[in-house]
């Protein structure tokens, strides 16, 4: 089953997530909006589901990426090395790099 067919109807902002993967992680992500980018990143143990209602205020005046961290949520593929601050900085950038979107601000 792919990480979007396993996202719950009801998850908030479900109609803006994709799944892309890079290297090894398979990662849910969330993109919407334009002009500049805003990562938004949670803390342990969350998910996208964090920024549910903060996204659609953002995305008025910036392009919103959140993502699920390796090890979370409906991110696929984690190992644990992936889940240690270095690596999850290291795939971050990845990513990025591979929606070629600018670097956030």
């Amino acid at each position: 089953m792919s990480a979007i067919n396993r996202i719950p109807y009801d998850w908030p902002n479900r109609q803006i997530s994709r799944s892309i993967t890079v290297g090894d992680l398979t990662w849910h992500v969330q993109i919407s909006g334009k002009g500049p980018v805003i990562l938004l990143l949670h803390g342990t143990g969350s998910s996208t589901h964090s920024w549910g209602e903060l996204t659609p205020l953002l995305n008025q005046e910036a392009q919103v990426l959140s993502v699920d961290l390796p090890g979370h949520a409906f991110t696929l593929g984690a190992s644990v090395d992936s889940l240690r601050l270095e690596q999850i900085a290291s795939n971050l950038i990845a990513l990025i790099s591979e929606l070629k979107m600018p670097w956030p601000t």
